[in-house]
């Protein structure tokens, strides 16, 4: 895939996709070609009360990313179209850059460091194990709250 940016997205980086607050809501998007995977991310979002959209590739993600602000997304490692990183450097730029979570069943030779280098939030490891998600997901929620409600500084003329 070629990487796309915030630009031939059409997303504004300084508002998002659209005038809603990222982290206002408990709302995440699920990119995976696997069925399962996203039958299970949907059945455990359910259970906590939370709003999934979903996508099967890097393109029909970044279609989701036109209309909402996702604060969270839950990314498959491979994609048919790109992989997790082109997801990354889409939304890097946006004001408010969702925390990117990547789930991945690769055992060896690839991590967590991996992702937190490229500024990721993390890795769930799949098969998708629901306490697990549950604490990853409400530990990026509160993440993304705490960066909303930091005030930015403002030197005072004098």
């Amino acid at each position: 895939m070629s990487t796309l940016d915030a630009d031939e997205l059409g997303l504004d980086p300084n508002t998002g996709s659209s005038g809603e607050a990222p982290c206002g809501s408990s709302t995440a998007l699920g990119i995976s070609a696997h069925s399962e995977d996203l039958d299970r991310l949907r059945e455990i979002l359910r259970r906590m009360k939370w709003k999934l959209h979903e996508a099967r590739s890097c393109r029909q993600a970044t279609l989701v990313l036109c209309s909402y602000r996702m604060p969270i997304i839950l990314c498959d490692r491979l994609l048919p179209d790109g992989t997790w990183k082109d997801i990354l450097s889409m939304t890097a730029p946006l004001l408010d850059s969702p925390r990117v979570i990547v789930m991945s069943s690769a055992v060896e030779g690839f991590g967590p460091s991996e992702v937190w280098n490229m500024n990721g939030y993390g890795v769930l490891a799949k098969p998708l194990v629901e306490a697990e998600v549950t604490r990853v997901l409400v530990a990026a929620h509160r993440s993304c709250q705490r960066v909303s409600r930091a005030q930015p500084l403002v030197a005072s003329a004098a």
